[in-house]
């Protein structure tokens, strides 16, 4: 098996800490963490990667973008939530829901020079649903991250860790999007149809503890958060801040 100079899990959440549990299986080596999270400043992982070569470097649940010097120099991969080239960048769960995707899934795959197009290591997919939210399609793809990492790195000792042997896709495929972009930039629209209104709502449902911002919807002359809501048949019930409730009808529909 190959031999690293030292292996790092560079993330948070639990999909990083069963990282570093299968690493240390797999290679019976020591493996250090560097936490990192959104929010969190950049300069510390700078200088912690600065001079790190010929190591084994697994980015999981990371929001670092890796510089040229730190990707020749050692090996480099990480977990994305979506099956890549599709929905590269921040929030594929969202995106894949509100542009009504039938699956989804993960990716692990080496990290390049650009974001979320280096070669494919492995791929697992996830069927979405009527009902499937943002929230759950994240946790059953982090599941799956976790599940398939033992096998990623099976493929990756097999082939000798020579990124070389595994596929790339056309990298200019399909858009990039960065965290702040958001479907509708977070607008609930009642105009469209009520398909379209439940898949928004399903795409912006992340949990009280995402850093996504709740959605909103203009109320008179003021936008307002919605904090809860329920689809029914005919009509959709919204629970908005300051203790606000109001029901919409559907009373026509339109293409979706």
């Amino acid at each position: 098996m190959k031999k690293f100079e030292q292996i790092i899990v560079v993330g948070f959440s639990r999909v990083a800490t069963e990282c570093i549990r299968k690493l240390k299986d797999f290679f019976k080596q020591d493996v250090t963490f560097y936490e990192f999270k959104p929010g969190c400043n950049k300069t510390g992982l700078d200088e912690f990667l600065k001079n790190k070569k010929d190591s084994f470097i697994v980015s999981a649940n990371n929001f670092y973008i890796f510089k040229q010097q730190h990707i020749l120099n050692n090996i480099i991969i990480n977990y994305h939530n979506s099956i890549l080239p599709s929905h590269k960048g921040s929030n594929p769960n969202i995106w894949s829901i509100y542009e009504n995707d039938k699956k989804s899934g993960i990716t692990w795959h080496f990290v390049d020079n650009n974001i979320d197009t280096g070669a494919v290591i492995l791929q697992k997919e996830i069927t979405i649903d009527s009902y499937t939210t943002a929230l759950s399609l994240l946790i059953a793809q982090n599941k799956l991250a976790i599940e398939s990492f033992s096998e990623c790195l099976s493929i990756l000792c097999e082939a000798n860790f020579d990124q070389s042997k595994f596929v790339s896709f056309d990298k200019n495929y399909g858009i990039t999007r960065k965290r702040e972009e958001l479907p509708n930039n977070g607008i609930l629209d009642i105009s469209e149809s009520k398909e379209k209104i439940f898949r928004f709502l399903r795409a912006m449902d992340c949990g009280f503890l995402s850093n996504v911002k709740k959605p909103i919807i203009k109320v008179f002359d003021s936008f307002r958060e919605v904090k809860y809501y329920e689809i029914h048949e005919n009509y959709l019930v919204l629970q908005l801040d300051g203790d606000l409730k109001i029901k919409l009808d559907f009373k026509r529909s339109k293409d979706v």
